[in-house]
């Protein structure tokens, strides 16, 4: 609330906007929404009308979760109780109000737009949500796959620019007044995380988590799973590139499981081996992994073990090297299940309502 209370006076220089916690380090979307929060809540004011919004976007995001949930042959009705148990994930959105939620809510909101082949609105809405936070950019690589796929790689650039003309509506106030200033604070991609706050790599030493060759092999590590994925588990085996490339003779709509799937397992990987990992950071993938891990062929008393030493470790503070290390070993053993998974066919039976190519 109190960087946007900067916008409400008229600044519009990003480097100019700050709050209590420092600089404004998100990008135009954010500030939308919390513009309107900061006017709803009586100028940030009434901190319980804004919790009770929260509480209605927790119920919203998990609404729209089983929505996609439905779309699945993969998991089971017993599955999504998990949902509803996160001490943490409550914590989140009630006491904490963080802009991490409503980036994933128009996240799930856009993938149900690709689900109902609703691809041109589902990447404003997704745009809007990358405008919001950052972090929905670690579902970009899998996006970028189906679109390939749907539209082949002309159609894929149209829906790309969408994105585009998206971010430079949302930026347009701050790109006039100083552009330098707001690419450098909205999209900072070499900003140093607080060991202090890290949950997910408390296990190295803190010297090793600051240096930027520890960032940048995360990086390497990252951009390679990303290939290994894109050509042996989005791309099937018998498939040729060319067919995948092109959309000549496309008219079958990709299947809601291979949607969530490859958009899954590209944010997860992310988080894996993400630069560092805050306690709000948990909403990035929590409402996945039910997903992620009923698309392995490991067995449920393990699926339910890796959920409760995941929550477990989200829930201490502060973070220790024996938590970071659970976590790490947890994640671990699913991106490595999800690598021996079964594949997802791209055009199966469960498909989303044909209609109309957008």
């Amino acid at each position: 609330m109190d960087e946007v209370e900067g916008v409400y006076n008229g600044t519009y220089d990003y480097t100019q906007l700050k709050g209590d916690t420092g600089p404004l380090v998100y990008p135009g979307g954010f500030v939308v929404v919390y513009y309107l929060l900061y006017l709803i809540t009586d100028f940030g004011k009434d901190i319980l009308l804004g919790q009770y919004l929260f509480m209605g976007l927790y119920l919203a995001v998990a609404a729209i979760v089983l929505v996609l949930y439905k779309q699945s042959t993969k998991i089971p009705l017993k599955a999504l109780f998990l949902l509803a148990l996160s001490k943490r994930i409550h914590s989140i959105f009630v006491l904490r109000l963080f802009n991490d939620c409503f980036a994933m809510f128009f996240l799930y909101i856009a993938i149900y737009c690709f689900i109902k082949n609703k691809w041109s609105l589902g990447c404003l809405i997704y745009s809007f949500a990358v405008g919001i936070k950052m972090n929905i950019f670690l579902f970009a690589p899998g996006l970028f796959l189906l679109l390939l796929r749907r539209f082949g790689i002309l159609g894929a650039v149209k829906k790309i620019s969408l994105c585009a003309i998206v971010q430079v509506v949302l930026a347009l106030p701050f790109i006039t007044t100083n552009f330098a200033g707001y690419i450098s604070r909205a999209f900072d991609l070499g900003r140093v995380f607080i060991y202090y706050w890290s949950v997910n790599w408390k296990f190295v030493p803190e010297d090793l988590f600051l240096s930027r060759e520890w960032g940048l092999s995360l990086l390497g590590v990252t951009a390679l799973c990303w290939v290994l994925l894109f050509f042996r588990k989005w791309i099937l085996p018998f498939e040729k590139l060319s067919d995948v490339f092109t959309a000549s003779g496309k008219k079958d709509l990709l299947s809601a499981d291979y949607i969530l799937f490859v958009l899954f397992t590209s944010n997860f990987v992310g988080i894996v081996f993400a630069r560092s990992l805050h306690f709000q950071f948990y909403v990035w993938y929590f409402h996945t992994l039910p997903y992620l891990l009923w698309s392995t062929n490991l067995y449920t008393p393990l699926r339910l073990a890796l959920m409760l030493v995941i929550e477990v470790v989200w829930n201490i503070f502060p973070s220790n090297a024996m938590g970071s290390l659970a976590l790490f070993v947890s994640h671990l053993i699913i991106l490595v299940a999800l690598w021996f998974a079964p594949e997802v066919t791209p055009y199966g039976t469960v498909q989303a309502t044909k209609t109309k190519k957008q």
